[in-house]
């Protein structure tokens, strides 16, 4: 743990070493730079006032041992006008090192990863085998698929090989890199992987056994190659001059973390990995002196107090930690902090071992601490339950095209703001210590001329890291490059902001609507020929609400299928609409919704493969299925549709107009297949809608008179079971008729609602009417409407 001290009671310090002169905003840091074959040094008090440069021992007790000439690492000295200037000023470390020296390092691959890690520090599992073990087959393909699902590049298994029985701390010697336990079935897992576009990250914990490492690494790192393991995190758990080898006579020596003995093996354990094509992630390592500009298969390491600390450390990471950390440890280069905890106390409450932030801090921990292999360090259910929080997450990249510090004080505060490595986006971190903070940012460095749209991520008013952590508040504005941005943080809390140039999302997928005045004043936009991928182009209509362009309000979005039917006479088969013009009018007039964005996806000669489930289609009986096929235009397209709508669309959509692009303020509707398929992206997409409306919703899939109601339901009822839907709240419409093609839909409709109502949902959350007389067309849907409007869009639902 950091303290912060007068120089003069300083007995011994690690570098990166940072003071502040009295009186003054100038700030000093002391530290070295390309620690190749050396000792590390540390700074001792020797003198009341007077700290000297002192090296790590060997394990002899003598400091360096070299042959003719050598170089010793530079020693450096920063000075800079205020905190903040020693983040921007911190790259003199890496320019004092020597260019890459490896070669092809096209291996070297930026991204974020999960693992099976976090749940042994709290003792969910455990690294060694036995009931609870962790690295299971079974438990890192839900890990796997977790990670495909929401766009991670990696998982982490830790505890898969043999040696983490008995006392492993202090017998290194027990582990085998190339044994895994019986429980755990590696090709199998790095074929699965491949298949769902993840990979696994190895691990190699050594317990500070040098000679053990190196005696087992070339089939170590041959093992991982033959998996498609690239990346591998190594760990070296001793106390401080506990690192064991043997010497030439293979009597056991004890060493250093940061001696030249220790020094060496790390860049032997770089130079090896790299005949591999594989990348180190060092924990419990030699301190960082810009090394990965020589090796740059050094992506990151530890080196402070890490996550794991919050855990079991007692007592845990203080407060201000997250607010110490870059203006001292990570002057010197990456850090994998392992950040992204959502469950605060996962002791319980009175455990004094818990994560001493709130929930928005632990975003804004993934811009303030830099790390080109970042993990999203908690368990996949705890994300599951603040879903629309672990966007920002999802959404935030490893790597950088440009970092600035833009205010801060050691141990108080910071604001980063830093560049996606190849893009356009920008994004802001702000982190602070026991106090509550507002802090007012100046966008300059955003490009001049170009609008933003700022996805704020920040502690609510009431937030507290001791007794509100979880109160945050997820908002969305319009800034340029002249916006001033303004922050709340709560005592140890946070702020997170994503900042997307709107016209860039504009050029990608709308070009310029036309554009009607409807009866009621509101404005329709119609986008002609929008694309989606592997998917006929379509027309986009939007419905703007009538004061749209007196005011600067921001408003909730309800996308339709068949959008062609939805806004006008004429263009539906029976030549009827669904009103909803009509229907927005008399319900806003009344009071009883507030005004809102429609979007109206025309459906295209495709519209049954668009709107068909697929994972329903798929749990039809073989003969079903072939049966469908016989006349069906082709397989589903739903997949592609959905991601379509919720992953192109939407943005688009959000970038263009003032909406609440947030889960909460986000439906989706339409009637027949478009009911089947606005259910199934509640289930795709659950991080996106808030609630969907079918109207005569076609449970039969296809032709009625050849599915029966056991067959359907058994199958939508499969998909459903293997839909993680949020514990956010979740609203489902799904209506039916009597008479038309409605008259096939009662017995599906008696099943599915008993089975939905099992599952958890309730009469808030589910509704299911029957409309006795109602056909299946446009004009007995705008008839009712309104009603589902309300369920969805109502101010007392």
């Amino acid at each position: 743990i950091y303290r912060t001290t007068p120089v003069r009671t300083v007995e011994r310090a690690h570098t990166p070493f940072t003071l502040r002169l009295p009186e003054s905003d100038i700030h000093i840091a002391i530290h070295e730079a390309a620690l190749v074959d050396y000792a590390g040094m540390w700074l001792d008090q020797r003198r009341a006032g007077v700290l000297e440069a002192d090296l790590a021992p060997r394990h002899d007790g003598s400091k360096v041992h070299v042959d003719g000439a050598f170089n010793t690492p530079w020693r450096a000295v920063q000075i800079a006008d205020d905190a903040a200037g020693l983040i921007n000023g911190a790259d003199i470390y890496l320019n004092l090192n020597e260019p890459n020296k490896l070669g092809d390092v096209a291996y070297v691959e930026p991204g974020k990863y999960i693992g099976i890690w976090w749940g042994m520090h709290i003792n969910t599992y455990t690294w060694g085998s036995g009931p609870k073990h962790g690295a299971t087959t079974e438990n890192t393909k839900r890990y796997i698929d977790f990670a495909a699902e929401h766009g991670f590049s990696g998982v982490l298994v830790e505890g898969w090989n043999i040696g983490w029985d008995g006392d492993w701390f202090n017998n290194g010697d027990l582990f085998r890199f190339t044994e895994t336990y019986p429980d755990f079935d590696l090709p199998a897992l790095s074929a699965y992987a491949a298949e769902k576009g993840v990979r696994l990250i190895g691990h190699h914990e050594t317990s500070g056994n040098i000679t053990n490492y190196e005696n087992q690494l070339e089939d170590a790192f041959a093992l991982y190659r033959e998996n498609g393991i690239t990346q591998v995190k190594t760990g070296y758990v001793a106390d401080a001059s506990d690192l064991k080898f043997l010497d030439e006579d293979g009597i056991p020596r004890y060493t250093w973390h940061a001696s030249q003995e220790r020094v060496l093996h790390d860049l032997h354990v770089l130079e090896r990995a790299h005949a591999y094509g594989i990348s180190i992630n060092a924990h419990e390592p030699v301190k960082d002196t810009g090394l990965r500009r020589t090796y740059p298969n050094a992506m990151t390491r530890e080196g402070a107090r890490g996550m794991e600390f919050n855990a079991w450390g007692t007592p845990p990471n203080p407060v201000e930690h997250q607010a110490i950390l870059p203006f001292t440890r990570m002057l010197s280069g990456p850090f994998d902090f392992t950040p992204g905890v959502f469950d605060l106390m996962p002791n319980g409450p009175d455990d004094q071992n818990r994560v001493q932030t709130t929930l928005a801090k632990q975003l804004a921990l993934y811009v303030t601490i830099y790390s080109p292999l970042q993990m999203a360090a908690d368990l996949p259910e705890n994300y599951e339950k603040h879903l629309d929080a672990f966007q920002f997450i999802k959404d935030v990249p490893a790597d950088w095209e440009e970092s600035v510090a833009l205010q801060g004080e050691v141990g108080d505060f910071l604001v980063m703001a830093r560049q996606a490595r190849g893009g356009e986006d920008w994004y802001l971190g702000a982190v602070t210590d026991e106090d509550a903070r507002t802090v007012d940012i100046t966008l300059d460095f955003l490009t001049p001329g170009i609008a933003y749209r700022a996805e704020i991520y920040t502690d609510a008013d009431n937030a507290h890291w001791n007794t509100n952590p979880y109160a945050y508040e997820i908002t969305s504005e319009t800034v340029t490059a002249a916006s001033t941005l303004t922050l709340y943080m709560a005592p140890g809390g946070g702020s997170a902001v994503r900042l997307v140039p709107v016209e860039t999302e504009e050029a990608s997928l709308l070009d310029t609507p036309t554009t009607k005045t409807l009866p009621s004043g509101r404005t329709l936009l119609a986008f002609a020929e929008v694309p989606g991928k592997g998917l006929l182009p379509r027309e986009v209509q939007v419905l703007l609400p009538r004061d749209y362009d007196a005011t600067e309000a921001r408003y909730p979005v309800l996308y339709m299928h068949d959008g062609q039917n939805v806004f006008e006479r004429g263009r539906a088969v029976t030549g009827d609409s669904w009103e909803i013009d009509a229907t927005l009018t008399r319900l806003e007039d009344a009071g009883k919704i507030d005004p809102v964005i429609v979007v109206g996806i025309s459906s295209t000669d495709q519209r049954w493969r668009d709107y068909m489930p697929a994972p329903v289609f798929e749990r039809l009986p073989e003969d079903t299925r072939a049966s469908i096929l016989e006349t069906a235009e082709g397989t589903p397209l739903s997949r592609a549709y959905l991601d379509f709508v919720a992953g192109d669309l939407k943005p688009a959509i959000d970038a263009r107009y003032r909406t609440r692009w947030d889960r909460g303020d986000t439906y989706i509707a339409g009637a027949s297949m478009g009911g089947l398929i606005s259910l199934y992206a509640v289930m795709r997409h659950p991080d996106t809608f808030a609630g969907a409306a079918g109207l005569s919703t076609h449970w039969p899939l296809y032709d009625p008179r050849g599915m029966t109601p056991e067959i359907a339901t058994t199958a939508l009822l499969g998909a459903i079971d293997a839909a993680d839907f949020p514990d956010a709240p979740l609203k489902l419409w799904l209506d039916t008729g009597t008479e038309t093609l409605d008259s096939y839909y009662a017995p599906y409709q008696a099943t599915m609602k008993a089975a939905l109502l099992e599952r958890g949902f309730t009469e808030d959350t589910l509704a299911m009417p029957t409309y006795e007389g109602a056909a299946h067309d446009e004009a007995s849907w705008a008839a009712r409407l309104d009603e589902p409007l309300l369920f969805l869009l109502g101010k007392d639902h």
